[in-house]
């Protein structure tokens, strides 16, 4: 009788742990299902930014060829804005001074002097 009875306990808290483990996975799957969710949701307005901003290229892209102009008249408009708000420089004349020639010291006479004797 005593071995039922300890089966009986065996079983109860056997059962008792396995409700427990039970819950609790089934708590971390909820959290897990509501993290999936809102990765979802975020990807999903990502995944719509993107195909806005890929119909804003599009339409970017076919007015540059409608136009038949590129991005020429884009680049010369910046070059413009730029060169109007850098500082003026002057520019130096082109011509140069002639260099003055030198003298040779009495050292260096002599010791020609005595180079070509």
């Amino acid at each position: 009788m005593e071995s039922v009875l300890k089966s009986d306990v065996f079983f109860f808290v056997t059962t008792i742990c396995v409700f427990i483990v039970t819950s609790l996975l089934v708590m971390i799957l909820a959290e897990v299902l509501r993290i999936v969710k809102n990765v979802r949701a975020i990807t999903d307005s990502i995944r719509g930014e993107v195909d806005k901003f890929a119909s804003e290229f599009a339409s970017l892209h076919s007015m540059l060829h409608e136009t038949q102009f590129g991005l020429k008249p884009i680049f010369d408009g910046i070059k413009k804005t730029v060169s109007f708000f850098s500082p003026k420089t002057r520019s130096r004349s082109r011509t140069t001074k002639p260099k003055p020639k030198k003298r040779n010291s009495e050292s260096e006479t002599s010791s020609e002097n005595v180079i070509n004797s």
